[in-house]
This record gives C-alpha cells, sequence and structure tokens, in this order.
C-alpha cells in the first residue's frame, strides 16, 4: 500500500497538533472577554502550562457571560449565553442571548484572526451544550426552556430550531 507521502504532487508538511483552549476572563460589573489559547502538542506533550500557549484569539468587545464553545470543521463557535442587565434599582436580570462568534483555526497560522460574528441563533441559550456530529454543530440549552434545541447547517449557514430531545418531555 503506498502511503501519502510517497505520491506526487502532495505536500510533506506534516499537519502541526494544536490544542485550542477556551477561556473567559470576567471583570467587575457585566464584562467579559474570551480568550483562544494553543497549545503546540508537539512542543508541549505532557505539561500544559499557561505560559507555553500563545494567544491566538480575543474578543475585544463586551460578549454575554457563560457563553457556549464548539467546534464545527476548522472553527470554533461561541454561541449563547446571558446578557446581563442592570435595571435602575441595581437589581440583575438575565437574558437569554442569540449571539454567535466564529474563530477560524485555519486562518491563525500566518495572523492573528478577529472573531466574526456569525448569524445567530433562532432563541436565546443559557448555558449552551455544543456538539458538533456529521459536519453538523447542534446547540442545546443548557437549563430547561422553550424553544431549546438548533442545529447550524453548513450548507445553508443558518440555525435551524429542532424538536426538543426526549429527555425534556
Amino acid at each position: 500500500m503506498e502511503e501519502l507521502k510517497d505520491r506526487p504532487g502532495l505536500s510533506s508538511h506534516k499537519p502541526k497538533k494544536v490544542l485550542y483552549l477556551c477561556f473567559g476572563e470576567y471583570s467587575p460589573g457585566t464584562s467579559v472577554s474570551y480568550f483562544i489559547h494553543a497549545f503546540d502538542l508537539e512542543k508541549n506533550c505532557y505539561i500544559l502550562p499557561l505560559g507555553e500557549s500563545s494567544i491566538v484569539g480575543k474578543t475585544n468587545q463586551r460578549l454575554p457571560v457563560c457563553m457556549g464553545f464548539g467546534v464545527c470543521g476548522s472553527n470554533i463557535v461561541l454561541a449563547g449565553g446571558l446578557e446581563p442587565e442592570f435595571n435602575g434599582g441595581g437589581n440583575f436580570t438575565p437574558y437569554p442571548c442569540r449571539d454567535v462568534y466564529v474563530f477560524d483555526t485555519a486562518d491563525c497560522i500566518m495572523n492573528s484572526p478577529p472573531m466574526i460574528r456569525h448569524c445567530p441563533l433562532q432563541q436565546g441559550k443559557t448555558y449552551p451544550l455544543m456538539v458538533e456530529h456529521d459536519s453538523k454543530l447542534y446547540v442545546l440549552c443548557g437549563v430547561h426552556f422553550a424553544p431549546a434545541f438548533e442545529m447550524l447547517d453548513p450548507k445553508n449557514d443558518e440555525w435551524v430550531t429542532l424538536p426538543e430531545p426526549p429527555i425534556f418531555h
């Protein structure tokens, strides 16, 4: 059996093994920034101290707290969360958020790409769980609110509301 590296025309460049970790940095009040750290697994295989990573993505604007993180292809997707609002009496009211931001890891080899705002979810999701399956990204609300379940179909690049999972009945 012929190995890929022996085929003419194919690059002998071996894909780099990188682990991406996403962190939220909460500031006093209602401000949060998210950081995406990249760890070179060929360099740091056994211990992953944060100082050995490079920050490849950072949000500069005020984003919702408790966003969900998912992966779809080469994209790291941030979605949902809570938008904190304070009324005049000093009371905090959380609103489920529909915001979606995308960071393309394929672009971070040459430069530090920005987080790009993506089409919003159909409904706000509180503490969302995000999972990729069969090239589609699924988002499930972490707290039981209907409609709780959506899917991003990459062919149409839009979110579709799905029926509630049986566990919610």
